[in-house]
């Protein structure tokens, strides 16, 4: 079932983009926010009382752009990182060249040395950027010194 967020789990989740990407908070202002498992979605806010009425009625399984896919784990959705763009993540990003974004769709674990242009504060997840657009997210092994793609949206078998 589909519902709006509520506020106290909103600014976790705000407050974590804005701590871990440096996104500023009000960007998220114009948006809504819905849940559906532990899925994360946002939703723009202009026509507010029709999407409540709309989850409400039952009958949504899924709306919006999914921002994180697990919200307990703050782990990000590469599609729904997608809506940033790069100069507004200031903080753990890297910038991949054509080789580096072929392995990452290819699912292939990335030597953060081969990266030249990137900030990556600690570990956890991160934003990849190549031809000035996200393309998606990785996880930051600091410890193995690698990025592993997040790519559970095209892995995912089709229901």
């Amino acid at each position: 079932m589909v519902r709006v967020l509520d506020f106290k789990t909103r600014e976790k989740l705000v407050n974590h983009a804005h701590s871990r990407y440096g996104i500023d908070k009000s960007f998220f202002e114009n948006y809504l926010f819905a849940i559906s498992g532990a899925s994360v979605s946002m939703i723009c806010s202009d026509k507010k009382d029709k999407v409540i009425q709309l989850l409400r009625s039952g009958l949504v399984r899924s709306i919006g752009i999914e921002l994180f896919s697990d919200y307990r784990d703050y782990t990000p959705s590469s599609l729904g990182f997608g809506v940033f763009k790069p100069c507004q993540i200031k903080t753990n990003f890297a910038i991949l060249d054509r080789g580096l974004a072929q392995a990452y769709f290819n699912d292939k674990e990335i030597q953060v040395k081969e990266v030249k242009d990137k900030k990556l504060l600690s570990a956890g997840y991160v934003a990849c950027i190549y031809c000035n657009y996200v393309i998606g997210t990785a996880r930051y092994d600091k410890e193995r010194e690698v990025l592993v793609p997040n790519l559970t949206y095209v892995n995912k078998k089709i229901k």
